[in-house]
């Protein structure tokens, strides 16, 4: 699949301005919940069973760790067995977007899924056994399956926010989103795309999939469907 395609895509849609919110974590704007679930819903409608997850991860590079307390990411299955994790929103050191086949992208860099994280000097020991420079290590605390119910899902963040205004709602934007996705995933680019679409603004680029035709009920159907009968075009 293209996966740095979707996650280009995915990173000019889905992305908030850094912000210190009183009694609040910093928010670096990277907009988990929403890469998340649009992410495991694209993959759902190319029949990839994907779950949008939430638990905590750790970003290092060589010494510098960051600590993501929440942080929600997408597990990608083949039959019962990960095949790892895709995360378009992390950001660290020379990373912008983590997919299931980010070695070529990202040599020096490892990634790995863990019951609990390691901490303290066992996070450089297992750099240094793996021989990297940099780790992304997720911790998965709650699996969700997407089905209808995320298709209706409203994001109270202040990304979720900013929709609203662009768009006016939010009533449909995720299944919109996620075909469009989807159709990039497959082929590298999303179908029917306007003229000079390479440029179009973040708001425009909403402004654009909010136009599209309903999706709600096409990936409804695929995410109930057998994997073999999922497709990505309405």
């Amino acid at each position: 699949m293209h996966e740095a395609e979707a996650i280009a895509l995915l990173r000019r849609m889905i992305c908030a301005e850094p912000e210190q919110r009183p009694g609040e974590p910093y928010d670096p704007g990277w907009c988990c919940q929403e890469h998340a679930i649009v992410t495991s819903l694209a993959l759902c409608c190319l029949g990839v069973r994907a779950q949008f997850t939430e638990g905590s991860a750790l970003f290092v590079e060589q010494r510098r760790v960051l600590d993501v307390g929440f942080h929600s990411f997408t597990l990608v299955y083949e039959n019962k067995r990960c095949l790892g994790v895709f995360d378009a929103s992390a950001q660290f050191g020379p990373v912008a977007g983590i997919s299931v086949g980010y070695a070529d992208q990202y040599p020096n860099l490892f990634v790995s899924l863990y019951k609990s994280l390691p901490a303290g000097d066992v996070i450089f020991a297992k750099m240094q056994q793996a021989q990297k420079e940099c780790a992304a290590m997720y911790e998965a605390k709650r699996a969700h399956v997407p089905n209808a119910e995320t298709l209706r899902w409203v994001s109270e963040t202040p990304f979720g926010h900013w929709l609203r205004t662009t768009v006016g709602s939010q009533a449909g934007i995720w299944g919109k989103a996620a075909v469009i996705v989807a159709q990039t995933f497959a082929t590298g680019k999303p179908d029917n795309r306007p003229n000079g679409f390479n440029k179009l603004s973040q708001a425009e680029l909403w402004r654009w999939v909010s136009q599209t035709p309903n999706a709600d009920d096409f990936v409804a159907r695929t995410l109930a469907a057998p994997s073999n009968e999922s497709a990505i075009s309405p």
